[in-house]
């Protein structure tokens, strides 16, 4: 599974990806460490994207 991790202007948002299916999406108030390791621990993570 791929997490892609989008930092907009206003809100941090976070995808979980099975190929092309949509697993599961997340608005993230900061980047924490805690935060990303909740999503990781909840999924098998692969791959990382990041998009600013």
């Amino acid at each position: 599974m791929n997490l892609v991790i989008d930092i907009g202007n206003t809100r941090i948002k976070a995808a979980v990806f099975d190929g092309k299916k949509l697993i599961a999406c997340h608005i993230i108030k900061s980047l924490k460490k805690s935060s990303l390791t909740a999503l990781i621990n909840r999924h098998t993570i692969r791959a990382v994207i990041f998009h600013q």
